[in-house]
């Protein structure tokens, strides 16, 4: 009498083993996801606070620059070369 210890696949346990191996490599490749996601959300924020102090600059300096031209007594073609400026 031969005694086996193997004994063979079903077509159920292999998809219960299939589906078990693709649920652990979704779940992996959904982590590095995230991981991605909230490496380039935290950059996306850095740039964000930057552009946001450059923001802040250049409103102070409009305003200087209108508080000097209403100030000042200015030529039409002076006065132009302050409000191109402040448009750009």
């Amino acid at each position: 009498m031969k005694n086996s210890a193997t004994f063979p696949i079903t077509g159920v346990v292999k998809t219960s083993l299939l589906s078990i191996l693709f649920s652990a490599l979704f779940f992996t490749a959904c982590s590095d996801d995230k991981k991605q996601i909230e490496t380039l959300s935290k950059a996306t924020e850095a740039v964000h606070d930057e552009a946001m102090k450059d923001m802040a600059d250049m409103n102070r300096i409009a305003r200087e620059l209108k508080q000097t031209m209403i100030a000042a007594t200015m030529t039409p073609e002076q006065s132009a070369v302050y409000t191109e400026v402040l448009t750009n």
